[in-house]
């Protein structure tokens, strides 16, 4: 399987995203693999993979478009993350529930 370069319009997305840069965010998050930035600016969701085999699922406030907090850092499943739509309005708790309980139970790694 392939990756495809495709900026889908609003219409599809519902949201207005914000550009931020790849080569800032690659330095201030090793092994940055993928991002989605929150459609405000204020929040950012990034994959990555410092050492190999070691996959994480990130979260971070920013600050002038870079990463200034580590909100989240949780194992992420070997599988391809897909993040299509920031959550708002009545998903954001059910969301949150959701991240709240994987920080507090992490997944197992994975059996080679």
């Amino acid at each position: 399987m392939g990756t495809m370069a495709l900026t889908l319009p609003s219409s599809v997305t519902g949201a207005t995203v914000v550009p931020l840069s790849w080569t800032s965010l690659a330095r201030a998050i090793p092994g940055l693999v993928d991002y989605f930035a929150a459609p405000g600016g204020a929040y950012l969701v990034a994959l990555a993979e410092a050492r190999p085999g070691d996959r994480r699922l990130l979260a971070y406030s920013l600050s002038a478009g870079r990463p200034a907090r580590k909100l989240l850092d949780v194992p992420s499943a070997p599988n391809p993350v897909v993040m299509t739509q920031w959550a708002k309005g009545r998903y954001v708790a059910a969301w949150s529930e959701v991240i709240s309980g994987i920080r507090d139970h992490p997944l197992l790694p994975p059996r080679p």
